[in-house]
């Protein structure tokens, strides 16, 4: 099946906090959709935690770089997206930004 978002998720020493950040995220109603969580270097067990979730959903895909910023982890992820839409998440995104981002006409998400 043809995956019509993919989420990406710069990673940097998050460990509190991505396990929930991915499970709000994953529980969204769209079913068609990736997540590129890619670590930035982290110094804590945040990648084991990504690869734990990229385990056990394959609409998670785990990937880890040496520590260069967010902007180059932004850009490693859309080298690796193969959705039909990209979006950025933070960690404290929580998932919240994907119905509003469904819900738009399909015009207007081309747009962004």
């Amino acid at each position: 099946m043809p995956v019509k978002l993919s989420v990406i998720i710069p990673v940097y020493n998050a460990e509190k906090y991505i396990g929930q950040c991915l499970d709000s995220i994953l529980s969204s109603p769209l079913g068609d959709m990736e997540l590129l969580v890619i670590d930035d270097g982290s110094g804590d067990k945040s990648f084991s935690i990504c690869s734990h979730y990229a385990r056990k959903d394959e609409r998670v895909i785990s990937l880890q770089k040496k520590n260069e910023g967010q902007s180059k982890t932004r850009n490693l992820g859309l080298k690796y997206a193969k959705g039909e839409y990209v979006t950025f998440a933070t960690i404290g995104s929580m998932g919240i930004f994907i119905r509003p981002l469904m819900n738009m006409p399909k015009r207007v998400r081309r747009i962004l």
